[in-house]
């Protein structure tokens, strides 16, 4: 029995030796494989799909990486929606200046973030 011990520590310490010295091969460089974050890849996601996503597990609680990622396209939707709402609704304050009979002119034409071609030299404020 001491001999089968005494054998079993000499193989451990000699792969230990082999191992240290850089001959038993290279270990693989760290792959952070994340699982799916469940939020659509082609469009902004909606409430609907922040509402589904289930945040993985980790040791100790969520998984930062994961969790981070998920946030932050669910913030950028949220930023992007709160642009265009806002846009709209300055549209609407425009439109709805104007009293009974005013005419609204072309500005309803244009696009929220579009310049007004019509302001300027040649435009409605030309003397």
């Amino acid at each position: 029995m001491p001999v089968v011990l005494l054998l079993a520590a000499v193989v451990v310490v000699a792969a230990a030796v082999v191992l240290a010295s850089g001959r038993g091969g290279e270990l693989r460089e760290p792959v952070e494989e994340l699982p799916p974050t469940g939020l659509p890849e082609d469009r902004l996601p909606t409430g609907t799909d922040a509402a589904m996503v289930k945040l993985p597990k980790g040791v100790w609680g969520y998984h930062p990486l994961l969790t981070d990622e998920v946030l932050g396209r669910l913030v950028h939707a949220l930023m992007r929606r709160e642009s265009e709402v806002a846009a709209l609704e300055r549209r609407i304050a425009e439109l709805t200046a104007y009293g009974p009979g005013e005419s609204l002119g072309a500005s309803w034409l244009k696009k929220p973030d579009e310049p007004d071609f019509l302001d300027g030299p040649f435009g409605r404020d030309r003397a």
